[in-house]
């Protein structure tokens, strides 16, 4: 059974750019981004050559909905997201893609999905840093994890 391959990449501010400019990033067959301004800016930096599908499930929380009690709302929407993008993966036959993001919906998937299991302090990134995860059709079913490979 074919594994696919994610890179959640975090966003960068503009003032971050010029670093990932100078980065080498892994080829991928499709680009997914959150819809926030500065996650369209990244993948159209990294990515210039690619279109990129906008996946609004992965836009960033707003603290007044944390604050609010609403995180697992935050969990459950970046699940979903996540999922769609498995899907569109499958569907397409890509086995590998990179998935531009702010830092808060990465370590929400990465802390409520990966294996091995990790605190989410040690799933921070810098921007432009990036987790590589391994999907597999099997654990997504049994019970919606995947496995973390490592940092990027």
């Amino acid at each position: 059974m074919q594994n696919y391959e994610i890179f959640l990449i975090r966003q960068c501010a503009p003032d971050n750019i010029e670093q990932i400019k100078r980065a080498v990033y892994p080829n991928v067959g499709r680009v997914y981004t959150a819809p926030d301004k500065n996650c369209i800016l990244t993948a159209g930096t990294i990515y210039a050559k690619h279109d990129f599908r906008e996946v609004i499930e992965l836009r960033e929380y707003d603290f007044a909905e944390l604050e609010s009690g609403d995180a697992p709302v935050f969990t459950a929407r970046c699940v979903k997201g996540i999922e769609e993008i498995f899907k569109d993966m499958s569907r397409f036959g890509i086995y590998k893609s990179a998935v531009i993001a702010g830092m808060g919906a990465i370590v929400t998937l990465l802390a409520g999905c990966g294996l091995p299991e990790m605190p989410p302090h040690k799933l921070e990134l810098q921007p432009g840093e990036a987790w590589l995860i391994s999907m597999s059709t099997f654990l997504w079913q049994k019970g919606k994890v995947f496995e973390i490979v490592g940092r990027f």
